[in-house]
Order: structure tokens, then C-alpha cells, then sequence
């Protein structure tokens, strides 16, 4: 019985971990054609879809100042 709920309890621990996402730290370096310096925005303890997403907001944002804007994700 002890053996059983063990089992039963690690398989659940395991199941939980692997829906867990993967937070941790990226940088947005975002380039212009005008004479501006690079910029970095820090997202800290994200998952990678977020910081993706904020990153494209970013690049839509500065696009409309400079339209040769680029940010991508390090």
C-alpha cells in the first residue's frame, strides 16, 4: 500500500513539474537607422512567449519614430 501511494505521489510530482513553465531573464536590444544609441529592455523572471510578445510590442512602438527600427530577443 505505502509503495503504491508513493508511486502514485511521484508520478503526480513529476506531472506537476513538467507543466511548470520556464521563467528566467531576456533582454530586448532594439536597433535604430537614426543616430540613437541601442537600446536594451530587461525582462526578468519571464517566460519565453512573454518577453517574445513584449519584445514585438517594442519594435511596433519605436517603428512609428523610426521605421527602421529592429528589436529581437537575446
Amino acid at each position: 500500500m505505502k509503495k503504491g501511494l508513493t508511486i502514485i505521489l511521484g508520478a503526480a510530482f513529476l506531472m506537476a513539474l513538467g507543466f511548470t513553465s520556464c521563467k528566467k531573464d531576456y533582454t530586448c536590444e532594439c536597433t535604430f537607422t537614426a543616430p540613437t544609441p541601442m537600446i536594451s529592455i530587461p525582462f526578468e523572471k519571464s517566460s519565453k512567449s512573454d518577453a517574445e510578445d513584449g519584445c514585438t510590442a517594442a519594435q511596433t512602438t519605436y517603428k512609428i519614430a523610426d521605421p527602421g527600427a529592429s528589436c529581437s530577443l537575446k
